[in-house]
């Protein structure tokens, strides 16, 4: 087993951490030695500053984007990895969403109010 604080090697039946003294080493050990190490694979982006933005065109599609937004954060923090990359293609998708529906109907609104002045 291994210390999750410092990372020492330590014996099968010990209590605390030779190296370092930390108690409870028992059921806090790990089989790895770097049980916490930092993510090392691509970076994943939260996309919640593209989801903020994307609320002045359309709300609706730019809330659940925000969620999702959020959600990357947090399964980031917990070392869910895999959920939280799902939760960025989400909320990279929501703000896509949002942001489009958005662009056309500031031109269906530009378009009809051209329309109306020419009358």
């Amino acid at each position: 087993m291994f210390c999750q604080q410092c990372g020492a090697e330590i014996p099968n039946d010990s209590v605390y951490c030779p190296n370092c003294g930390r108690n409870g080493i028992g059921e806090m050990a790990s089989t790895s030695p770097y049980p916490n190490a930092p993510y090392a694979g691509p970076e994943i982006k939260s996309y919640l500053t593209h989801n903020i933005v994307a609320i002045f065109f359309c709300w609706p599609l730019a809330i659940p984007g925000i969620i999702n937004a959020v959600g990357v954060n947090s399964a980031i923090g917990e070392g869910n990895y895999q959920l939280a990359q799902e939760k960025s293609e989400k909320a990279r998708s929501w703000f896509g969403w949002a942001l489009g529906l958005g662009i056309v109907g500031i031109i269906i609104r530009i378009i009809l109010t051209a329309a109306r002045a020419s009358m």
